[in-house]
C-alpha cells in the first residue's frame, strides 16, 4: 500500500545506523526494505542505483528508496560510509529490527516497511544524490553514536536529527531555496550554460553531472526559470538561432540544422514548422 504524504507530514524514525568500511564491490545488486541514507565519510565510492551511477566523495549523500536495487564499489582503495535505515512517518516504529537487504532473486516487495509517495517534494520519490553537503557530517556521526547508546529518548533524538537533515536536503533541492548560499545563482548558471551550448547534445543527465544535481531535478530548474521543460527550451533556443541564421546568411538548411544542434534535417523541419508555422525553406522565401 502506498502512503501519500506531504513533506510537512514527515516524522522520521531511525531503525538502524552504522558506520561501514567498504573494501570491495558488492558481489550482486541488493535492495533495502527501508529507506536508506548514505553519507560518504572518507575516500571515494561509486554507487550504481539501478540505471543511475553516482560517484561519491567526502561530503556527498544519497537517499535510496526501498525496493531500489543498488551496488557499490570503493574507488582508490577503501572508503567509509555511514548508512541509516529509516522511515518517514514512524508508522512502523514497532518494527525495531532492520530487515536485511536482499538480492534480486530473494527480494519480497511485500516486506517493504513503508512505501511513501510525496505529493509536493517530488524529488524524494526518486533516488536523491546530493553533492557537497558537509553539514551532514556531524549530524550523521551524532546519529550513529546516539543510536549505539540507546539512551533515554534516543528514538526522538535520532528522529530529530533525521528531520533536520531531510529538511536540509529539501531546502537545497527545492527551487524556493535558491537564494540560500548553497543554491544562489544555480538556475542562472544552468540556463546560461544551456544558452551557450544549445548546439551541443544536452540531456538531463549531462547537465546534472556538470552541476552536481540530480538529473530529475534539471527539468524542475529549467521550467521554474523559463516555463519550459529542458527539451522544449532547447527546441525554442535552437529554432531561434535557426531563424537568425536564415535571416542573416545564405547557408544551406542542412548546415543551419547541424550548427543549431539538430541531429537530423527531418527533425529540424518538423520542429521548425511546429514552432514557426511554416517550413524553413518557406520561411526563407518570405524574406
Amino acid at each position: 500500500m502506498i502512503n501519500k504524504i506531504s513533506f510537512e507530514d514527515i516524522c522520521p524514525y531511525v531503525r538502524y545506523a552504522r558506520r561501514c568500511l567498504i573494501k570491495e564491490k558488492t558481489p550482486t545488486p541488493v535492495a533495502n526494505y527501508d529507506n536508506m541514507l548514505v553519507y560518504l565519510l572518507k575516500g571515494k565510492g561509486e554507487f550504481r542505483v539501478e540505471d543511475l551511477t553516482c560517484n561519491l566523495e567526502r561530503g556527498d549523500a544519497l537517499i535510496i528508496r526501498p525496493g531500489t536495487f543498488y551496488e557499490y564499489t570503493p574507488l582508490v582503495g577503501e572508503c567509509t560510509c555511514i548508512f541509516v535505515d529509516f522511515d518517514y512517518t514512524m508508522s512502523q516504529k514497532d518494527i525495531v529490527m532492520p530487515r536485511l537487504s536482499d538480492v534480486i532473486e530473494g527480494f519480497d516487495a511485500g516486506k517493504i516497511v513503508e512505501n511513501t509517495l510525496f505529493t509536493d517534494v517530488h524529488i524524494f520519490n526518486t533516488t536523491v544524490h546530493v553533492k557537497r553537503i558537509q553539514l551532514f557530517e556531524e549530524k550523521m556521526i551524532e546519529i550513529v553514536e546516539e543510536f549505539s547508546k540507546k539512551s533515554d529518548y534516543s528514538d526522538m533524538k535520532c528522529g530529530a536529527i533525521m528531520m533536520a537533515m531531510l529538511s536540509d536536503v529539501a531546502r537545497r533541492l527545492r527551487l524556493g531555496a535558491l537564494e540560500t548560499s548553497d543554491n544562489k545563482g544555480l538556475v542562472e548558471e544552468v540556463i546560461s550554460y544551456i544558452n551557450e551550448h544549445s548546439n551541443e547534445k544536452l540531456t538531463n543527465k549531462i547537465i546534472g553531472e556538470l552541476f552536481a544535481i540530480h538529473p530529475n531535478h534539471v527539468n524542475t530548474l529549467v521550467k521554474k526559470k523559463t516555463g519550459y521543460t529542458l527539451h522544449n527550451y532547447l527546441v525554442m533556443r535552437r529554432i531561434s538561432k535557426a531563424l537568425e541564421m536564415i535571416d542573416k546568411t545564405d547557408l544551406p538548411m542542412c548546415t543551419i540544422s547541424e550548427r543549431c544542434g539538430f541531429t537530423e534535417s527531418k527533425n529540424f523541419i518538423r520542429l521548425f514548422k511546429n514552432t514557426v508555422g511554416t517550413t524553413p525553406h518557406q520561411y526563407r522565401k518570405r524574406k
